[in-house]
């Protein structure tokens, strides 16, 4: 979360409680109770609301959007961000 909004990303949260140290570094929080008492517990509702971001996002803004995950994928790649390079050491 710091890395994007280090590079100008506007950073919203999707946590289940408003303790989470997430939500001091993002701009805005969105609040999706889980109900997670155990193990197997339904993640149902945060994977709702994080679906519906993106759509919502892919309709109002296709191109900028677009431009926006391109650099996007070059600042994980700069960081080794979703893979393991660098990481062995």
């Amino acid at each position: 979360m710091e890395i994007a909004r280090n590079n100008g990303a506007y950073t919203v949260a999707l946590t289940d409680s408003m303790d989470a140290p997430i939500t001091e570094v993002a701009h805005n929080v969105l609040v999706a109770r889980s109900g997670l008492t155990g193990f197997v517990d339904s993640l149902t509702a945060p994977f709702s609301v994080v679906n519906a971001l993106i759509a919502a996002c892919g309709i109002k803004k296709d191109k900028e959007l677009l431009k926006k995950l391109q650099n996007l994928e070059q600042i994980w790649k700069e960081h080794s961000i979703y893979t393991m390079e660098n990481k062995k050491k």
